[in-house]
């Protein structure tokens, strides 16, 4: 299985939603994990609101614990490979 993380913090409206659909667009992925880095939850709920996309919300630890609660997941989902990216 292929996951991609998306690391987001208060992304402007819509843009989180343009990375999750270019990532949907380019293909390959089974899954993608949104990492809400303890930004504006409910733009990021109203961007994930896609059959795919998981969101996970964390307390604001830095980009790397965002990242590592990402991987974490992701590997509890079973995937063999890992994209890592941020919104923007």
């Amino acid at each position: 299985m292929i996951a991609a993380v998306v690391v987001t913090y208060a992304a402007p409206p819509g843009m989180l939603r343009a990375c999750i659909e270019a990532l949907r667009a380019a293909g390959g992925l089974d899954r993608v994990i949104v990492v809400d880095n303890g930004g504006r939850a409910e733009v990021a709920v109203d961007d994930t609101a896609v059959i795919g996309v998981e969101l996970l919300h964390t307390d604001n630890r830095g980009y790397g614990a965002a990242a590592n609660a990402g991987f974490a997941r992701a590997r509890e989902l079973g995937a063999d490979h890992i994209a890592l990216l941020n919104d923007d």
